[in-house]
């Protein structure tokens, strides 16, 4: 088993879940970065692909009838894997958010190689050459073309914006904001320097006290052809 995705700390001002950690050294590290990247943080599961097949966050092996489209995908370009992770967000199984305008189910967020982390950019171009999607990429801007509380005015206004897939909340039978915000250092950095390179902003209530962890009560989510 490989290096699982690290925990993404969250920003002081963001609304953590459960277990987050803060990462309040933020600020000395973005403000200095060369170009920044967010993107909007989808609520699936955390999926790899790698020569050891497709595994989630525990190292357990998905099983093929669980996401098959992914695996078809995975057998086109394993041999070309080599030492790549590339990392999806799968939302093959419906969490707390229903996405109404997906026409797929897996979507690249970050792809480590060698102990480096890609850039944005690359990692946009190896999705593209397989034909796979990425993330919704929300914005890009200089680090140190803000101050502080600019950097967070931005983070909190972007954090109400739609989903690009159109968020449904279930529990309240409404379209909701996005759950949240990732942001990362746009440039290639190494696996070492991972929490002063990427952080989260998690809206409020974005989990329910009283719904149940997707696993215990498994739903496949429709894709935007399939709803008719």
């Amino acid at each position: 088993m490989g290096k699982v995705y690290p925990k993404i700390l969250n920003y002081p001002f963001s609304y953590p879940y459960r277990d987050d950690k803060v990462n309040n050294n933020w600020w000395k590290s973005f403000s200095n970065m060369s170009r920044i990247v967010n993107t909007e943080k989808l609520d699936g599961r955390n999926l790899c692909l790698s020569v050891r097949g497709i595994q989630d966050r525990s190292g357990t092996m998905i099983p093929l009838d669980e996401c098959i489209t992914l695996w078809n995908k995975y057998y086109l370009i394993s041999e070309d894997i080599g030492d790549m992770e590339i990392f999806v967000e799968d939302l093959y199984y419906l969490h707390s958010i229903e996405y109404l305008d997906i026409n797929t189910h897996s979507f690249v967020f970050a792809i480590r190689d060698k102990g480096k982390w890609l850039s944005w950019d690359i990692v946009k171009f190896i999705a593209s050459y397989y034909g796979m999607k990425t993330v919704p990429e929300i914005n890009q801007f200089k680090g140190n073309s803000l101050t502080e509380d600019e950097y967070k005015k931005q983070i909190f206004s972007l954090a109400h914006i739609p989903s690009a897939f159109v968020s449904f909340e279930p529990h309240t039978n409404s379209v909701i904001d996005m759950e949240g915000i990732v942001s990362r250092n746009a440039e290639e950095f190494d696996d070492s320097e991972f929490d002063m390179n990427v952080i989260k902003y998690r809206r409020v209530d974005h989990i329910q006290p009283d719904t149940k962890h997707w696993s215990k009560n498994k739903h496949r989510a429709p894709l935007k052809k399939e709803r008719g």
